[in-house]
């Protein structure tokens, strides 16, 4: 396991006025999730249960200050005692960012793995479906201190087809991770690139569609309604915060913006 470590330079203390978001995204492997987390304020507090983030680390500015903690992914993690562990060290880093008073953003990545870590540590070994009271509890507790922290709250997850009958996939998306995770959240967003290949052209050069593009689908906005179901080219931080309270955040000079994005 890697200890948490502080990565590059200092923040700035945002007003007390500033709303908070406590957003999830998701969408395929390596669609820009996580870069799009990183487009936060910092300092980011950043727990990794999913790929590492020294590719978007490079990238970064040094006045972004990163406290980061990598959960290796593996099979071993999943046995009780190993996941019993690595939720002590995510226990220790919740306890770090909420002594911070410096605001800014959590950030946990790969939040569908967390949860499939809860239930290795915290699921008897039984069938009984009432088991899942313990990691139930336990995952609830946990997204009610993220989402309570000081600072912006993020969940990075996977997605997958949601199913309209047994054997039957629809072409609807969804989120994996805990079931409960909603409560917290009050807004969520799927990253998206219509370039994505499964399939590519037989002559690389006569494919039309070079390079990449990358949106983002608001598919929830407690704060502002009307805004579901709309989609923005190259999302970040400041776009969305815009669409949901249509004005400038405050802590708009803290933010890194990538290559991709149009600001």
């Amino acid at each position: 396991m890697t200890e948490p470590v502080t990565l590059k330079g200092g923040g700035r203390t945002p007003t007390d006025a500033t709303p908070l978001l406590r957003t999830e995204v998701y969408g395929t492997t390596g669609v820009g999730k996580s870069t799009f987390a990183a487009t936060f304020p910092s300092p980011l507090w950043i727990v990794n249960f999913d790929r590492s983030w020294a590719p978007i680390i490079e990238q970064m500015p040094s006045e972004c200050e990163i406290h980061y903690l990598e959960i290796p992914v593996d099979s071993d993690m999943l046995i009780k005692g190993i996941a019993a562990d690595h939720l002590l060290s995510f226990d220790k880093f919740i306890k770090e960012a909420a002594s911070s008073d410096a605001g800014g953003t959590f950030i946990l990545d790969g939040a569908d793995v967390w949860w499939d870590t809860v239930k290795a540590a915290k699921l008897p070994d039984s069938d009984d479906l009432r088991d899942y009271y313990i990691p139930n509890t336990y995952a609830n507790s946990r997204y009610r201190r993220m989402c309570t922290l000081p600072m912006h709250f993020v969940a990075v997850a996977a997605s997958r087809n949601k199913w309209e009958g047994k054997t039957k996939e629809s072409t609807t998306q969804e989120s994996e991770g805990f079931k409960h995770r909603l409560r917290w959240i009050t807004s969520q967003v799927r990253i998206f690139s219509p370039e994505m290949r499964i399939t590519t052209p037989l002559i690389p050069s006569q494919d039309s569609k070079l390079g990449r593009t990358f949106y983002g689908y608001v598919s929830l906005a407690k704060e502002r309604p009307s805004i579901e179901g709309t989609v923005e080219p190259s999302l970040t931080y400041l776009t969305l915060y815009r669409k949901i309270y249509r004005k400038n955040p405050p802590d708009a000079a803290q933010c890194w913006l990538p290559v991709w994005s149009e600001e």
